[in-house]
């Protein structure tokens, strides 16, 4: 909700509405239990976030961009790019994408999706960090990494507070 007030109030000058749709309190995938590994098991593989090709604005106050789901499947690194990190993984699509550019996209959260039963469960396994468009794969880093990483910079913002709630 900060990052829509932080908008609101840039924009405002310009007479650009901020508007948010936010499910309450619900478990998401920030919460420490529903971080996976890619690794692990898993019947699907999907990339969400907004493409920059979807985004719209009609010059006096609406932003509109559409959430996309992309599938993906386990890919092996394209060829001749070279390791850029050892901590990451490779997708590449699963069919046809309505999306045609994954601009705007990185730093979107790679979900694995798993049924157990009769309900689907869902981890956060990375964040897409590379796309090679040649090849329609994309690169992301384990999510785990990333989460561990920032819980460490949570702990020391907390504590520079004199905040002493469990992180």
């Amino acid at each position: 909700m900060l990052l829509m007030k932080s908008l609101a109030q840039e924009f405002a000058w310009k007479k650009i509405r901020v508007n948010s749709i936010c499910p309450g309190a619900i478990q998401t995938p920030i919460n420490k239990q529903a971080w996976g590994e890619y690794i692990a098991e898993h019947d699907h593989w999907a990339l969400v976030g907004i493409p920059s090709e979807s985004v719209e604005y009609d010059g006096v106050s609406i932003i509109t961009g559409r959430i996309t789901l992309i599938p993906l499947a386990e890919a092996e690194e394209p060829y001749g790019v070279g390791r850029k990190a050892e901590n990451q993984f490779y997708a590449r699509f699963k069919g046809p994408v309505s999306v045609k550019d994954l601009d705007g996209m990185s730093g979107g959260p790679v979900f694995a999706l798993k049924k157990v039963g009769d309900t689907w469960k869902y981890t956060v396994i990375g964040i897409q960090s590379a796309w090679y468009e040649k090849a329609k794969i994309i690169a992301a880093c384990p999510f785990s990494s990333f989460g561990l990483e920032l819980e460490k910079i949570v702990a020391v913002a907390k504590a520079k507070r004199g905040d002493r709630a469990r992180i």
